[in-house]
């Protein structure tokens, strides 16, 4: 984003499913599937398109001090658990005081109240996709007394070994768009049972794509050892029996380079080449789509035998305007504008500063067939599309 001066840094924004009530939706996923197509072409090494659930107060922290709440974009949390530090200084004139943030590992809010007494403030997340074009990963992350574990027990195809799954050109050709379906499979197949297993499907060209893996791209809750002490995959599946915010995200690391997704044993990208620095020289163009995000039943919104994923809608390559079919679609790139559909029911809120764009953000399955919604499936109504302006 660039600033006042011409400048251009890095930012990281975020987006969130808003409901007609004001209020981030709450997805009750267990025992239920998620799936999205996504388009990946156009994010380089160490750029991080990411889908995920945080176990965010739906009301975005709304109250008599912070009445917009989701509104707004307030309230945000996930399994990086940070504390705020702070010091007041009084300024040369009188009444006027400041605060200074001590540290950089801070947490200035709790759910839209200022965070005073220091506290930690984390919470559950479940990461559906932490991906670029060259390496993809998933991962829970419980939390409990104030931590996490902040690693996760994630499932990445690269590190362990199936270096010819994921990338350009590969078994899932991230050149292209496609489908994925993630599945929160509880003990007894209800919706009030513990968590044993998170199952990841892949489908492109409507296609089921075969993992490598014998055992499936599955995180089961016997082997989630690192999670064990935060409650594991059994406290992920109590926050998805209540309810959880999806969260879409696009940033990239100044610090580490992303090399703990795409370099090294974790993926094929050179250990510098996530240097924000040389991403904005490089590749100015940066960004993801999401798209046709849908939820239900198992099995329900992908097919289990045909051709065409049943959340294929007919979208407009020039507006974010839809069918009379209700998948919505989402481009989280590099613009800073924001524009929503104006609809009774879904619509994006941003925590980031934006403005209109000045033309419609481009979405993606720009032609195809309307399909019926099957038994079971939910989707967000209307599409909205997020774009980041300006190249970061």
């Amino acid at each position: 984003m660039a600033n006042s001066a011409g400048v251009t840094s890095s930012v990281s924004p975020r987006v969130y499913l808003l409901g007609p009530d004001g209020n981030y939706v709450n997805l009750q996923l267990n025992n239920q599937e998620l799936s999205f197509d996504v388009d990946l072409s156009k994010m380089p090494c160490g750029e991080n398109g990411a889908l995920y659930l945080s176990d965010m107060d739906p009301t975005g922290g709304r109250s008599p001090t912070n009445t917009g709440g989701a509104n707004y974009g307030s309230g945000y949390c996930d399994a990086n658990c940070r504390k705020f530090q702070w010091s007041l200084f009084l300024l040369s004139l009188p009444r006027e005081s400041k605060l200074t943030q001590i540290g950089a590992d801070w947490e200035p809010w709790i759910n839209g109240t200022l965070n005073t007494s220091g506290s930690n403030y984390c919470c559950n997340e479940v990461d559906l996709m932490e991906s670029n074009e060259y390496a993809g990963a998933f991962a829970p992350h419980p939390c409990a007394g104030g931590s996490c574990d902040s690693s996760g027990c994630g499932y990445n195809p690269y590190a362990l070994g199936y270096h010819n799954y994921y990338g350009p050109g590969l078994t899932i050709d991230t050149s292209r768009p496609f489908t994925v379906v993630t599945r929160f499979v509880t003990s007894d197949g209800t919706a009030s049972g513990s968590l044993i297993r998170i199952e990841r499907v892949y489908v492109q060209d409507g296609v089921t794509i075969t993992s490598p893996n014998p055992a499936g791209d599955n995180i089961l809750a016997s082997a989630c050892s690192s999670g064990a002490p935060f409650g594991g995959l059994a406290n992920i599946g109590t926050s998805l029996e209540q309810g959880m915010v999806l969260v879409f995200s696009i940033w990239n690391d100044p610090s580490g380079y992303m090399n703990w997704l795409d370099s090294g044993s974790n993926g094929p990208c050179n250990s510098a080449e996530g240097n924000p620095a040389v991403i904005l020289a490089n590749h100015p163009d940066a960004h993801v789509v999401f798209s046709n995000i849908c939820w239900g039943d198992i099995g329900s919104t992908v097919p289990t035998g045909g051709s065409t994923p049943v959340c294929t809608v007919s979208t407009s390559t020039s507006s974010s305007t839809s069918s009379s079919s209700s998948c919505s679609t989402t481009s989280s790139s590099s613009s800073s504008t924001t524009s929503s559909s104006s609809s009774s029911s879904s619509t994006s809120s941003s925590s980031s500063t934006s403005t209109p764009p000045s033309s419609p953000a481009p979405v993606s399955n720009s032609s195809g067939p309307t399909k019926s919604e099957p038994p079971g499936a939910h989707k967000t109504q209307n599409p909205w599309a997020y774009r980041k302006q300006n190249p970061w």
